[in-house]
């Protein structure tokens, strides 16, 4: 397998991966990073996907050449620190057996692999409804019910926000925040309401 990609567009992705491995115990197949390159489709796509079994993200990168399609996972802090490293221009990836080469002019590096059927597979969601928000929208949303939102609740459903669908062209967040103070009972609610683009 081999691909050939831009720093400028892969650099972002591996950083926002970041969030969605394991760092912790680099035994796991969970602190790695999948690339799945694609050749058979019109436009040659490599997806890169990280997941720490709770929550994962996808990529889909168009802007590659393949040289050989296939896959592999790599491991993701490793990766990031190899491409921080580098200057800006093409980044070469070949898969060699169970290692992954990176090259760019005479710098070299080598990272080993694990068996990329062994990674966690994300859920499919061909025949699901697509909703689009505008995502400054979103982000605001997210900060007005952040407040909200209680990180300490022994009961984990009550640690995160509501997001709720309320009609085609309506997205509802809910945040709460509940805590004993003096045997008093303090509540926070804040509810945002988000229009659905399409």
């Amino acid at each position: 397998m081999e691909f050939i990609i831009y720093k400028s567009a892969i650099e972002p992705i591996v950083i926002n991966l970041q969030h969605f491995i394991e760092k912790r115990d680099a035994t796991q197949i969970i602190s790695h990073i999948l690339f799945e390159v694609d050749s058979t489709i019109e436009d040659p796509t490599v997806t890169i996907k990280a997941t720490n079994m709770e929550i994962g993200l996808l990529y889909a990168i168009k802007q590659i050449e393949v040289k050989e399609a296939g896959s592999f996972t790599v491991n993701g802090r490793s990766i990031l620190n190899i491409i921080k490293t580098l200057k800006d221009g093409d980044i070469l990836f070949t898969l060699n057996g169970n290692t992954v080469e990176i090259k760019q002019g005479r710098t070299n590096f080598k990272l080993p692999t694990f068996d990329p059927t062994e990674f966690p597979k994300f859920p499919s969601t061909d025949k699901k409804k697509n909703l689009s928000i505008e995502s400054q929208s979103l982000i605001k949303g997210f900060k007005k019910v952040g407040s909200a939102i209680d990180s300490n609740n022994p009961k984990y459903e009550l640690n995160g926000a509501l997001i709720h669908i309320l009609k085609e062209d309506q997205l509802i967040l809910v945040g709460n925040w509940i805590t004993r103070k003096d045997l008093g009972i303090i509540y926070q609610s804040i509810m945002v309401t988000l229009q659905i683009v399409s």
